[in-house]
């Protein structure tokens, strides 16, 4: 039985969180299915089933840079090569975990989303179970992003909304109640591996930036290395050895250096995911602007604090009970009282039980998501 998992690729530790918690499920729920994924490699040998086949990401890319869709009208079996979603016939079911690709923050040219629908379309015909599970969704006002709805809810199974307002966006736009689904995120079952290189070290302070702050205008470069600044100087009074994590590439790693040669702090950079992970639940507290930097803080009872360029932030914060978490990189007076407060012996473990009893309920809920899917693809499970 073939599975495949779209949207993930290893440059975003919250994608390959996805990756690696969707693979563990099948391991656990479908242990002969064999995985393939568009993305990045993994390790050999992680996987107790088989190792999942990797679609070169580079041949993937070809389709849409070449501008190819003409000639694939009279050469398919060219496009189906070069085309970036590929499609094989005996597909049984099509995971799609692209975090948050789908509304009008994300414009898609006309082609892709002519290649997007007909790709959905292909799937469907060959009888494809498909299930959507994004990190965050909407709005859905520009037509590029009602038409990619569209497609999904023509084809898809099931799509499932982290929160509620992605819930409302979807449903207000149009989408079938009854394949719509409110489930929190679920990289909570993974469990991350602290790096060999920090084994022992515990209790410190992790920051973890993000260039999204200034591609999507929340702040200019300036102001969020003023914020950052002002960050890293107060958790230190702290006396707490503090860290700058690079969740995600080159240019979260140029920021993180830059702050680090400046401030005299190290930098963590260079782990997978499941490192990434494992670094963070070891911290006394994150400070981050990374969705996922942020959920796997909470997922391990870890107090965090963090900026914020989407709703989705605030709605995670809510899956775990914590109110006023997000710091307002305008406000900085606002934002370090925060960071004080939440360094308080006692808050903070006050934080900490709260977190831990909404990672059991959440634990539950991901669960209950997953038996849900199985029985809507009608597909035996080999427990």
């Amino acid at each position: 039985m073939i599975v495949q998992i779209d949207g993930t690729n290893k440059r975003n530790k919250g994608a390959e969180l996805m990756f690696y918690a969707i693979a563990q499920e099948l391991e656990h729920r479908l242990p002969q299915a064999t995985i393939r994924y568009v993305g990045d490699s993994i390790p050999k040998n992680y996987f107790k089933i088989k190792q999942p086949v990797l679609i070169p990401w580079q041949r993937t890319q070809w389709g849409e840079k070449l501008h190819i869709r003409g000639l694939s009208n009279r050469l398919h079996s060219l496009f189906s090569f070069f085309n970036f979603y590929i499609v094989k016939r005996n597909t049984r079911v099509l995971f799609d975990a692209s975090g948050y690709a789908f509304g009008d923050k994300w414009q898609w040219s006309e082609d892709r989303l002519e290649m997007f629908t007909d790709y959905l379309r292909r799937h469907h015909e060959n009888g494809t179970k498909i299930v959507f599970l994004p990190q965050a969704l909407g709005p859905f006002k520009n037509e590029g992003s009602k038409k990619m709805l569209s497609a999904i809810n023509q084809y898809a199974d099931l799509l499932i909304a982290r929160e509620t307002i992605s819930y409302e966006y979807a449903l207000n736009a149009g989408f079938n109640p009854k394949k719509l689904l409110l489930y929190p995120d679920f990289t909570i079952t993974v469990e991350g591996n602290q790096p060999q290189k920090y084994k022992g070290e515990s209790g410190y302070i992790t920051i973890i930036p993000n260039n999204m702050m200034m591609v999507k205008g929340v702040v200019t470069l300036d102001g969020y290395l003023q914020f950052l600044r002002a960050v890293i100087k107060k958790a230190g009074e702290s006396g707490r050895k503090i860290f700058l994590l690079n969740h995600e590439g080159k240019k979260d790693q140029k920021l993180c250096y830059q702050l680090g040669k400046e401030l005299g702090v190290e930098v963590v950079d260079g782990l997978n995911a499941l490192e990434t992970k494992g670094f963070i639940s070891h911290s006394h507290l994150v400070i981050s602007s990374r969705f996922h930097g942020v959920a796997s803080a909470l997922d391990t009872a870890v107090p965090c604090l963090a900026t914020s360029w989407s709703h989705k932030y605030e709605m995670l914060f809510n899956d775990y009970q914590q109110v006023g978490c997000v710091l307002d990189v305008h406000d900085t007076e606002g934002s370090m009282k925060k960071v004080e407060y939440m360094l308080d012996a006692t808050y903070h473990s006050e934080v900490k039980m709260v977190l831990n009893k909404c990672i059991d309920i959440n634990h539950k809920k991901t669960e209950e998501m997953w038996d849900i899917i199985w029985k809507t693809i009608s597909i035996p499970l080999e427990k």
